[in-house]
């Protein structure tokens, strides 16, 4: 079992204690955001860091502002 502690930036994003460990450039999803894994660093034999990078969220268009349009 080992404690990973998932750090977006330098920010904790989350703290899970897994039994397999995750690998570089694999998808993740955490939180409904999802994102790839840039890289793990041991600092203990059983604590891991591993280091992510979520997607860009997009913006969507407010649709109130076009509803409106349409029923004038």
């Amino acid at each position: 079992m080992y404690n990973v502690h998932f750090y977006e930036k330098k920010t904790v994003v989350l703290s899970q204690l897994r039994e397999t460990l995750p690998l570089v450039n694999d998808p993740i999803k955490i939180k409904g955001r999802k994102g790839t894994v840039i890289d793990i660093i041991k600092i203990s034999e059983q604590t891991i860091n591993v280091l992510i990078e979520f997607e860009k969220e997009k913006k969507k268009q407010n649709l109130s502002k076009e509803i409106g349009k349409k029923r004038k």
